[in-house]
Parts: structure tokens; sequence; C-alpha cells
């Protein structure tokens, strides 16, 4: 079975009508064009940017959009000191969120639960879980890249851990909302398909160079960050807000979130 033959699949068992929120980077385009190309879906795109900027993200699921002729769902995120610190007590008390990176992930799936429950639309496909190639981000990897045994151990460890990227806490999120939440790269097919690989094998001549080579529109598709990250501009404003709200003398926005989970030191 190929990479893409495995993405089919999972995407065979989800129902219509569906919404994919994509951003720049190959992760979740790959999910739209086997959609779109493999299984003849027309999925609704959806994105999210701050109400005062257009970020590198949304910028590049609008053009992808556009180029596939599907319908583009504009998400404009708050950026009013007020209700953002509202959400994040909703996250928090309601969603039961307390990691930092998961409160700052999933704080604009709020938006994009809401626009879809609007439009009737009750699945929601991200490119979360794929957890396989390692990027060589994490300063762990840089002594393993050609190690296939200790690479699979990181592998193995992200794949083992139920919130890897905050995506238990977003399937509970899109489910009070009557969504489900789906992530076809968390596919245990894909996960054995690279068993034996090392990072190199995964990541050489370009960053996760196997998604390029069977999805050939991404060939050329830049590098980008994690969705709260770059330029984006959500991980600062939440920070910013938390620390500013529930913990003034704090260096990190983790005391802050803890003083609204109840949990301060």
């Amino acid at each position: 079975m190929t990479m893409r033959q495995a993405l089919r699949q999972e995407l065979e068992k989800i129902t219509q009508p569906l919404a994919i929120a994509v951003s720049d980077g190959v992760d979740s385009k790959a999910l739209a064009i086997c959609a779109v190309e493999d299984l003849g879906y027309r999925p609704i795109i959806v994105s999210m940017t701050l109400s005062d900027r257009q970020s590198t993200d949304f910028r590049g699921a609008e053009r992808f959009a556009s180029a596939y002729g599907l319908e583009f769902v504009p998400v404009l995120l708050p950026v009013d000191a007020k209700i953002i610190e509202r959400d994040i007590v909703t996250l928090v008390r309601t969603h039961k969120v307390f990691g930092k990176a998961s409160i700052e992930c999933n704080w604009g799936f709020l938006y994009v639960c809401e626009a879809l429950q609007k439009r009737e639309i009750d699945h929601l496909v991200t490119g979360l879980g794929c957890l396989h190639f390692q990027e060589g981000r994490n300063p762990g990897i840089q002594g393993v890249r050609e190690n296939a045994a200790l690479f699979q151990k990181f592998r193995h460890r992200d794949f083992s851990k139920p919130n890897s990227s905050g995506m238990r806490d977003l399937r509970r999120i899109a489910a009070s909302y009557g969504i489900t939440a789906h992530y076809p790269w968390k596919s245990p097919a894909l996960f054995n398909l690279w068993l034996n690989k090392t990072w190199a094998d995964l990541n050489k001549p370009l960053p996760k160079n196997p998604i390029r080579v069977e999805f050939p529109a991404l060939r050329n598709n830049a590098r980008h960050s994690n969705l709260q990250l770059g330029d984006s501009g959500i991980r600062d404003l939440l920070a910013a807000t938390a620390i500013r709200r529930w913990k003034p003398q704090a260096k990190s926005s983790k005391a802050a979130y803890n003083v609204v989970a109840g949990r301060a030191q």
C-alpha cells in the first residue's frame, strides 16, 4: 500500500459534506488533493487568521482553494482581550484543555467549529497527527537522523501519546458543536509504512519528501510553521493576554493558564 492509498482509505470512511482545515503546509493540502483527485469529493476548505491580519497559512489556504475551485470559508479570529480571556476560560474550564500548546493550537478551532455548525457540516478533517517525519525541529532528533531504530523510538513515542498535537482536545471541542474531528494521518497503515525508515529517508532531499513525491503539486511547497506560530500571531496574542489578565509577573503563559485551571503555585 502506498501513502496515498492509505490516505484515501481513511478519507473514504468520512461522511460528506466535510470540511478540511488547510494551512500552507503539505499535510493538510495532501488530504484535500486526495479527496478531490482520488475520490471526487468537493470539500469545503476552511482556514483561520487573526482579524487584524492575513497570515501566510491563511493566504496559502485561500490560494489553494481557488486553484482547485473549492469553496473557501475564512474564519477571522477576535483580537479583543476580553473575548480572548473568555475563550481561554471556556477552553480550560469547559473543554478541559490544559496544556499551553493545546490551548494556543485549539483556540481558533472554537471559531472554526462555530462556522461549520452554522453551515451544518458535521465532519472536520485536519492535518494533525502527521507525526511520521519529525522534520528535525526536535533537538533530540539531531543525533539519530541516520539511525532507524532510534528514529523509530521518536515516532512510537509521539504516536503513543493520546493527546499529541492536542488531537484529543480538539475532538472534544468539535463534539460539543456536533462535529466529528478526523485525523487521517494518524492511520496505523501509514505508521507501519515507514517502520524501518530513518529520518533521512523521510526528509531528504526535502522535508516530508514522501508527501511531495506522491503529490507532485506540492513538490515545491514551502516548509511552514505550526499553526499557532510563524506570522499567525496566535501564540503571542494569547500568551500576552493571559499573562496580563491572570499572572502579570509571569515569564510564560503556562503560569497564567494554570491560574485559570486552578493549578496556580
